[in-house]
């Protein structure tokens, strides 16, 4: 284990020493080996002889028992390596196949994805992630497991939500949470009004006071031009089947109302301009 090869694993103390003796080979005790401060020799003095004078084949038994527990773990991880192999991917994990998995090796599983030893109730707070409704996380050391879509991601990070900025003709921001640009500008009667997912024409007179590039919150929604209905944001997200982060990296552009566009969807229906009429343009984009 981890280039550890530890050959003496199944030779009882006395085997040693005797080899030790007719082979006339010198060694050293270290001094804390007769110390009952540590439990690892209290139960060697004190447990182990009563043991053994009840059964004479108690450290045979123990040993035996032992390499067939080892085996057993050989298995288990074997078989947890292989679901690995086949069913990780892009960083994530199926959850129907999760719970087919018998309990011990969906177990080494969640430690092999951890990539550190995990107590019993980090594990059982993953397992009630299998059958968690919606989005739901465990918080295990050092690592946050993500339960979305029927699928786990292990190291998945809080989403950072997004800061305000003012949306300001003739000037550009970056929005590096969400790895975007947004830059806007002024155009005095619009002939051709230019709108798409990510460039927003606004009819300049409908803006109320400023224009706000934000993430999403709670309660918002928006009668999308074209839609002909006003819907609540997180229906919009569920149906493009967005994940948690997606979600909180989506800019929401408002104004003192409320939300005039969202990218990805559209503008409001409210802001909608016609040829001729004073636009503000916000265009966003990949950086």
């Amino acid at each position: 284990r981890e280039n550890i090869v530890r050959p003496l694993l199944g030779t009882t103390r006395a085997e040693i020493l005797n080899y030790l003796d007719k082979n006339g080979v010198a060694h050293v005790e270290d001094s804390s080996n007769e110390s009952d401060a540590y439990s690892r020799n209290a139960v060697r003095h004190k447990v182990m002889p009563v043991l053994r004078e009840i059964n004479p084949a108690f450290s045979a038994n123990v040993l035996r028992t032992a390499e067939l527990m080892r085996e057993d773990e050989a298995f288990f991880n074997a078989e947890a390596d292989r679901f690995i192999g086949q069913s990780f991917k892009d960083g994530l994990l199926p959850v129907p196949g999760l719970r087919e998995l018998p309990k011990p090796v969906a177990a080494r599983v969640f430690r092999r994805m951890s990539g550190r030893a995990l107590g019993r109730e980090h594990v059982e707070a993953i397992f009630r992630l299998l059958n968690a409704q919606g989005t739901a996380y465990a918080d295990v050391p050092e690592m946050r497991v993500l339960k979305e879509r029927d699928r786990l991601h292990f190291g998945a990070q809080k989403s950072a939500a997004l800061a305000d900025y003012l949306v300001v003709p003739e000037k550009s921001f970056e929005i590096e949470a969400a790895g975007l640009s947004v830059s806007a500008k002024k155009i005095e009667n619009c002939r051709e009004i230019h709108s798409s997912f990510k460039t927003f024409s606004f009819k300049y007179a409908s803006i109320c006071d400023n224009i706000f590039c934000t993430c999403r919150r709670d309660g918002d929604r928006i009668r999308l031009a074209g839609r002909g209905c006003t819907k609540s944001l997180k229906a919009l997200f569920n149906e493009k089947k967005m994940t948690q982060a997606e979600k909180d990296h989506t800019p929401v552009l408002r104004d003192a109302k409320g939300i005039v566009a969202v990218y990805g969807f559209g503008i409001a229906e409210r802001c909608t301009p016609l040829a001729g009429d004073t636009v503000l343009c916000v265009n966003i984009e990949k950086i």
